[in-house]
C-alpha cells in the first residue's frame, strides 16, 4: 500500500463515487465556460481588446477555464483510480484539491482586476463561483472538507476585498463599493454557506452510513444462512437486533440424492456440479417460498428448517407442502428430460431444538442441535427401506390437518430406546 493511503470501506467506497460526480460537475460547468469566452473572442473580438487592452489578454479566459475543466478531469481520474485500486484517497491530497478549487474565482479577479477598478471586480460573477464550489463540496461527505471549502472561499475573498480598498486606483466610488462591512458580509456569507453546507453533508453521511450498515447486515444474515434465504426471511431477521440462542418448536427436513455415489462415479466433475445445481436450485426456491431454510448442504442432500429463526406459527404444514412440492417438481423436471432419472428420500420430524450461533467472529453458523435434528435424519434413511419418497414421524403427522398417507407402524430407530411411529406423506 502507498503511504498516505489506507484500505478502502463501504463509506469510501461511496466518498470516491460522490467525488468522481463532483469533479465531473465541475469538470462539465468550466468546459462550458471556456466554450462561452470562446464563443465571445470569435464573436466580439474589437470590444474584448478594448476591455482587456490587448489581443493576447483576450484569449486568456477561454484558455484559462479549458485548464481549469482539463484539472477536473484529471482528478476525476485520481478518484477513478483510487476507486479502482481498492484505497481511499489521502486526506492531505483531498484539502490541497479544496484548496487549488476554491481558488480558481480568486485567480479569476485578481486578472480581472488588472483590465477594470478592483472595487468594481468584486462585483462581477466571478464572487458566486465561491458557492458552487461549496456547494459541490457536500458530494465530499466530509463535513470538515465544506467547512474548510468556506473558510477558503472567506478568507481569499476577504484577504482580496482588504487589499483592492486599501489600494484604490483613484477613481471616484460609489460609498457603498468601498464600505468594509459590505464586504465582512459577504466573506461571513461565503464561510457560513461552508458550515451550513458541512451540516447537511453530515446528515447526507449519517443516511449513507445506516443505509450501507443495512445492507452490510442483509449481507451477514445471508452469510450465516448459507445465502439461501429467502428476501422476505433477510427483511424480517433485519428487524431483530440479535438471533438469541433459544429453544424453539421446528420441523427439521432432510432430504438425500438416492445412488448418488455411483451417478457420480462415472461423470466429470462439472456435469455433476451442473446436476446438482439444477436440481437444488428448483429445491432452494420451494423451501423459501414455504418459509424454510436450508441450513446446511450434506453433499447429495440438505437439511433444512421450519420454524427458526423465524416462525410462521404452520411449521408442520410448511415442511410438508414443500416436501410434496419437491416430489411433484421432480418427477415433472424428470418427465421433461430437464434431468436424468432421479430419486430422493425426504425425512421429517418436528419437536424443540435449541438454535443459536456457534463459532467465533471470523466463521460463524447459525446451527439447530437436539433430537429432533437427529431422529429426522434416520427417518429420511428409512426410505431406502420402505421404498418411499417421503417419511414423517407422529409429531408432524398429528401437526397436519387431513394428512394424505399411511401408516408404516413403528420403527427401532439407532439412538432412541424405544420405537417410533412413522407414515408415508403422498
Amino acid at each position: 500500500m502507498n503511504p498516505g493511503t489506507r484500505a478502502l470501506t463501504s463509506l469510501e467506497h461511496e466518498t470516491l463515487l460522490s467525488e468522481r460526480l463532483r469533479a465531473g460537475i465541475l469538470a462539465i460547468f468550466f468546459t462550458l465556460s471556456a466554450c462561452f469566452f470562446l464563443v465571445l473572442v470569435l464573436s466580439w473580438p474589437d470590444a474584448l481588446v478594448r476591455i482587456f487592452g490587448g489581443q493576447f489578454q483576450v484569449w486568456i479566459p477561454p484558455v484559462f477555464f479549458s485548464g481549469v475543466a482539463a484539472y477536473c478531469l484529471f482528478v476525476r481520474f485520481l478518484a477513478g483510480h483510487f476507486f479502482k485500486a481498492g484505497k481511499a484517497m489521502p486526506t492531505v491530497g483531498r484539502y490541497m484539491n479544496s484548496l487549488v478549487e476554491t481558488s480558481v474565482p480568486t485567480f479569476a479577479l485578481l486578472y480581472l482586476a488588472q483590465f477594470r477598478e478592483p472595487a468594481n471586480v468584486l462585483l462581477l460573477p466571478p464572487p458566486f463561483v465561491y458557492f458552487i464550489f461549496i456547494i459541490l463540496s457536500a458530494l465530499r461527505l466530509d463535513i470538515k472538507l465544506c467547512i474548510f471549502t468556506g473558510a477558503v472561499a472567506a478568507f481569499e475573498f476577504g484577504g482580496m476585498s482588504a487589499y483592492f480598498l486599501m489600494h484604490p486606483t483613484g477613481a471616484t466610488l460609489d460609498p457603498a463599493l468601498t464600505s468594509p462591512g459590505a464586504y465582512i458580509a459577504r466573506s461571513f456569507f461565503l464561510l457560513a454557506g461552508g458550515i451550513v453546507t458541512g451540516l447537511v453533508t453530515l446528515q447526507i453521511k449519517k443516511q449513507l452510513t445506516r443505509s450501507l450498515a443495512a445492507n452490510l447486515e442483509r449481507d451477514r444474515i445471508a452469510g450465516i444462512f448459507g445465502q439461501h434465504v429467502s428476501p422476505q426471511v433477510v427483511d424480517r431477521l433485519l428487524n431483530q437486533t440479535e438471533l438469541l440462542s433459544e429453544s424453539r418448536h421446528v420441523c427439521m427436513m432432510f432430504l438425500d440424492i438416492r445412488d448418488f455415489t455411483r451417478f457420480s462415479s462415472n461423470k466429470a466433475p462439472e456435469e455433476v456440479v451442473n446436476y446438482l445445481n439444477l436440481l437444488f436450485e428448483s429445491m432452494i426456491d420451494i423451501i423459501n417460498r414455504n418459509n424454510g431454510i436450508i441450513n446446511k448442504f450434506l453433499g447429495d442432500g440438505f437439511m433444512a428448517v421450519f420454524g427458526a429463526p423465524l416462525s410462521t406459527g404452520d411449521d408442520v404444514a410448511n415442511a410438508a407442502k414443500a416436501s410434496l412440492e419437491i416430489v411433484s417438481t421432480l418427477k415433472s423436471q424428470i418427465a421433461s428430460g430437464a434431468i436424468p432419472q432421479t430419486r430422493i428420500g425426504i425425512g421429517l420430524h418436528a419437536g424443540i431444538a435449541v438454535t443459536g450461533h456457534i463459532g467465533t467472529e471470523s466463521r460463524k453458523e447459525y446451527t439447530i442441535i437436539g433430537d429432533v435434528v437427529n431422529l429426522a435424519s434416520r427417518i429420511e434413511q428409512l426410505n431406502k427401506e420402505y421404498g418411499t419418497e417421503i417419511l414423517a414421524s407422529e409429531d408432524v403427522w398429528q401437526g397436519l390437518v387431513n394428512p394424505k398417507g399411511a401408516a408404516l407402524g413403528e420403527v427401532s430407530v439407532r439412538g432412541r430406546e424405544t420405537p417410533v411411529k412413522i407414515y408415508r406423506l403422498d
